[in-house]
């Protein structure tokens, strides 16, 4: 359609672009980065002439937190796979919480200073000892 003699080629894009507008077609397929330059700017010009210019902000439905964001979040922590964050999240409620338990828990000690248990929260829990929370507390309070 373009290689025709005696067509302009604005002509064409004209006429496409009429149609694309009339027709609220949301893809136009161009062959390279100038004729999508020229296929924007021919079309900014047209839309531009008939109507007024007005900005329309697209409206992103947020995604709702569910159950997986939640495991995912906390299977973030050291040493926590989905089988502990469900644990985490049955017991405590939300991540949230589970990040105030991590935080309250203190690890106990021997009278010879080995760590021998937590007390609080996760003292509760198996499986959330004195290595995990270590490592955790760490994870959460260390400064960036």
């Amino acid at each position: 359609m373009f290689e025709r003699k005696g067509v302009y080629e604005a002509s064409i894009y004209g006429a496409i672009l009429y149609a694309i507008y009339k027709m609220k077609i949301a893809l136009f397929p161009t062959r390279d980065a100038k004729e999508t330059a020229e296929t924007i700017w021919s079309f900014a010009k047209f839309v531009q002439k008939t109507e007024p210019f007005e900005y329309v902000p697209i409206k992103v439905e947020q995604e709702k937190i569910s159950v997986d964001s939640q495991l995912f979040f906390l299977e973030g922590l050291f040493q926590v796979s989905e089988k502990k964050a469900k644990i985490l999240l049955d017991h405590f409620k939300s991540p949230y919480c589970v990040l105030q338990a991590i935080t309250e828990t203190e690890i106990t000690y021997t009278k010879s200073g080995k760590p021998k248990g937590v007390s609080g929260s996760l003292k509760e829990l198996k499986g959330f000892g004195h290595k995990f929370l270590k490592i955790n507390k760490e994870l959460l309070e260390k400064h960036f």
